[in-house]
C-alpha cells in the first residue's frame, strides 16, 4: 500500500503556509523510511485541540511507521 504526498494531510485543515511545510516534512519522512536513513526529530507544540496528534497519526500512516 503506497500513498501519495497529497494524501498525507487529507482531512486536515491548515493555513496554506503551514500546510506546505508539513507536506515537506511528510515527504522527507517517507523518503527517509524508504531509503533507510536516520530520522530527524520533530517537536510539535500548541494548545490542546490544534491537531498535533492528528498530524502525527497521519504522518505515521503516510510514512509506514508505527
Amino acid at each position: 500500500m503506497t500513498s501519495k504526498a497529497e494524501d498525507s494531510l487529507q482531512g486536515v485543515v491548515l493555513e496554506p503556509k503551514l500546510e506546505e511545510r508539513l507536506r515537506e516534512i511528510a515527504v522527507a519522512t517517507k523518503n527517509t523510511k524508504k531509503n533507510r536513513g536516520l530520522f530527524r526529530n520533530l517537536l510539535m507544540y500548541g494548545p490542546p485541540g490544534t491537531g498535533k496528534t492528528l498530524f502525527a497519526k497521519k504522518l505515521a500512516m503516510h510514512s509506514g511507521m508505527d
